[in-house]
């Protein structure tokens, strides 16, 4: 395969350039909501006890024999098995059903400048040390910012719902809205990579170039 030409290169990254200016080559990240809290509840009940069974293979399996005829690998004990497979049913059919009462909540960073504007509406109140070191008055900030990366929330198939997300988002519990706010303000201070070999080359360059400039005369 051939290497791209420069016109080519060029055009990639223009087109890459308005990506990023239309949300798509930002940063995102996607926060997965089940709207049923006893479906969630279950979901959770089974996993707590799938990992009961785990545990209890796992040591099981520590107290045999390792038979090296069987290739190093110890059998489940026999009795515990049938336990692991309804587990497993369990928590697949509990997985389903939340699964179908979730859904999923886009976040896209914001422009810079936006983003520094947020800021500047939510002022750091004088006597919180906290939000003076962040910059801005911490818990309505981040909930600002949750709202304004929202772009768009879907069902498990990725099918746009029609949901504000300022109404979602006054439902959510304390845990969920810690994690929305988390993921919004990790998106927007991502920093963006570099690949090594560009980073390499620039170094070497700037270091060649002062490499070759006189030193002052006396």
């Amino acid at each position: 395969m051939s290497e791209p030409t420069t016109a080519e290169r060029h055009e990639r990254l223009q087109a890459l350039l308005q990506d990023r200016k239309a949300k798509k080559g930002r940063a995102s990240r996607v926060l997965y909501l089940c709207l049923d809290a006893e479906l969630a509840a279950t979901l959770a009940e089974a996993n707590g006890e799938l990992n009961i069974i785990r545990s209890k293979i796992e040591e099981a399996t520590k107290e045999q024999a390792h038979d090296k005829r069987q290739g190093g690998v110890v059998p489940i004990d026999p009795e515990l098995q049938p336990q692991l497979d309804a587990a497993e049913a369990k928590v697949a059919a509990a997985s389903e059903a939340a699964d179908n009462a979730t859904i999923g909540v886009l976040l896209v960073a914001l422009p810079s400048a936006e983003y520094d504007q947020l800021m500047k509406k939510h002022p750091a109140p004088d006597d919180d040390a906290a939000s003076k070191d962040f910059g801005a008055d911490v818990e309505p900030f981040l909930d600002a910012l949750v709202l304004a990366c929202a772009t768009k929330v879907q069902d498990r198939d990725g099918a746009l719902i029609d949901i504000d997300p300022d109404e979602l988002y006054a439902t959510l519990s304390s845990g969920e809205r810690d994690i929305a706010r988390r993921y919004a303000l990790e998106i927007n201070q991502r920093v963006a990579s570099v690949p090594f070999s560009v980073a390499k080359s620039s170094s070497a360059r700037a270091s060649d170039g002062r490499s070759k400039r006189r030193s002052p005369s006396a």
